[in-house]
């Protein structure tokens, strides 16, 4: 960008016309999202070039044209957004995480886990505690299946 507000502000003249080369544009559309600089620049160019610019011929049928989609914008948003708070509450996942936890222990699932692990861990194998436990934890699935 040029230092000098004159150039700067013909510069966005330029690229609200749409005559600068692909490169300048491109570099001028990165500035436009990242520098509030940039951003404040641009729209004094658009606001000088005002009278160029073309107009809504209708401005009128325009405004009702919005007004008449918003509101079944909303009522689309409030359809959808209703099933998917309830399914997206934290309680809902606690209690889900609090059921199977309840179920976990009722079935002796912890209980069975902590007396093989207590078991590998007091044997005086060579074998590393990790094979231990894997082949405990295969032996034990593999009898669950049965």
């Amino acid at each position: 960008m040029s230092h000098q507000p004159q150039d700067e502000l013909e510069l966005w003249r330029s690229y609200i016309r749409g005559s600068l080369d692909s490169i300048t544009e491109a570099r001028l559309d990165a500035l436009l999202q990242g520098d509030e600089a940039a951003f404040a620049a641009y729209t004094a160019a658009l606001s000088s070039l005002e009278s160029e610019l073309p107009g809504l011929e209708d401005e009128a049928a325009y405004m009702l044209a919005i007004m008449e989609i918003l509101p079944q914008a909303k009522l689309s948003k409030e359809r959808g957004g209703s099933r998917k708070s309830w399914t997206r509450h934290p309680l809902l996942h606690y209690a889900i995480a609090a059921t199977l936890t309840a179920l976990l222990l009722g079935s002796g699932l912890f209980d069975l886990i902590a007396a093989e692990t207590d078991h590998l861990m007091n044997q005086a194998d060579a074998s590393s505690l990790s094979e231990r436990m894997m082949e405990a934890t295969a032996g034990w699935l593999d009898s669950w299946k049965r």
